[in-house]
């Protein structure tokens, strides 16, 4: 009867730790100069969705929710690279940001026409759809010393990219720093951050 009880207990144990399932994969955490440093990924928007890419094995999680993240100090985050890249299964668009230091932001889907802040200029983005991208407590000037950390250009196209258009910078003032990424539709999107260096990292869908 104890031997009895004992198998029903080992088997019971068994089939638990059979019953666990990884879901889908996250989208690949490498751009084109590989963004595989520890991640304090942001966790998923509300109404998930999920695209795959024919043949890569790879699911894309993302949704068309607005999110956002707090990691600002009181150290401003210096801008020092703006890159797009593609993926099997979706696009990647990041931020680099100098000295370990990330700022607060937003990501969401929003309509032009876009304006420069602060100077009101308007700025063209290519694309039918766009996610405006703050990033708050970030500049590409040193507030203190007056030296310039982002030098790349206001407008970085998609490159390899089949969903990002372009990425187009609408400001940089107080400590407020503005993109728009061009779309060439609406898809799903997820942000997340990586550490080592910092980044801010926009992934679209693109199957």
């Amino acid at each position: 009867m104890r031997r009895s009880l004992l198998a029903l207990i080992v088997v019971a144990v068994l089939a638990a730790s059979g019953c666990g399932s990884s879901g889908g994969a996250r989208s690949s955490t490498t751009d084109a100069t590989t963004e595989s440093s520890g991640s304090s990924s942001a966790p998923p928007s509300t109404s998930p969705a999920t695209t795959a890419a024919a043949g890569s094995g790879t699911t894309f999680v993302g949704s068309l929710a607005d999110e956002a993240g707090v990691h600002a100090g009181s150290t401003v985050a210096l801008l020092a690279a703006v890159r797009v890249a593609h993926h099997p299964g979706f696009d990647r668009v990041v931020f680099e940001f100098k000295d370990g230091v990330l700022p607060d932001w937003s990501v969401r889907y929003t309509k032009g026409p876009f304006t420069e802040d602060p100077s009101g200029a308007p700025v063209a983005v290519a694309g039918s759809a766009f996610l405006e991208v703050e990033l708050h407590g970030a500049s590409g000037v040193d507030l203190d010393t007056g030296a310039t950390s982002y030098t790349g250009p206001k407008v970085v196209p998609g490159g390899s990219a089949t969903v990002v258009q372009e990425v187009a910078r609408t400001g940089d003032f107080e400590a407020l720093m503005g993109w728009v990424v061009g779309l060439a539709r609406q898809v799903p999107f997820h942000v997340s951050t990586l550490l080592g260096p910092a980044r801010v990292v926009v992934d679209v869908a693109a199957p």
